[in-house]
């Protein structure tokens, strides 16, 4: 099961998409919160010191999968899905990217300075994964 994905500028630490596709249990949440604060300033040494990227992280019973988008433009995709569906999961990826990258221009394209260009795109992904997941309920941060 996927919980959220994100599209996260990692050289400014922004995420330009955020999206929950399933609700994590509130202790898990707090968790991932604090993760990806002590993550941001992590990648942040890494990029100064010139060293590679992390591609997978695992956390418990959860996935953390981050996949180069525009490594140029500093974006990523980072996915959070359950361990125990590991495979399923990750066949969504492709759907996923190649969805990003029809919409390169709006990256290209954005100024910093309002997020809202992006929701058009999320919401498209998000249908792409609850499709493919077979449902329709979904929780947006």
């Amino acid at each position: 099961m996927i919980y959220f994905f994100l599209v996260y500028n990692y050289k400014i630490g922004t995420s330009l998409i955020d999206a929950q596709i399933r609700e994590i249990k509130e202790d898990d949440l707090m968790i991932f919160a604090s993760f990806f604060s002590a993550l941001n300033s992590f990648i942040k040494c890494l990029i100064l010191d010139g060293n590679k990227k992390i591609n997978l992280i695992e956390l418990g019973d959860y996935l953390i999968r981050f996949i180069p988008i525009f490594p140029k433009m500093h974006l990523d995709l980072i996915m959070v899905y359950d361990k125990a569906e590991q495979h399923f999961s990750e066949s969504v990826i492709p759907l996923i990217f190649n969805k990003i990258q029809e919409k390169k221009e709006i990256f290209v394209k954005w100024d910093s300075s309002s997020l809202s260009e992006f929701k058009p795109l999320e919401d498209e992904i998000v249908k792409i994964v609850t499709e493919k997941m077979g449902s329709t309920s979904r929780f947006h941060n």
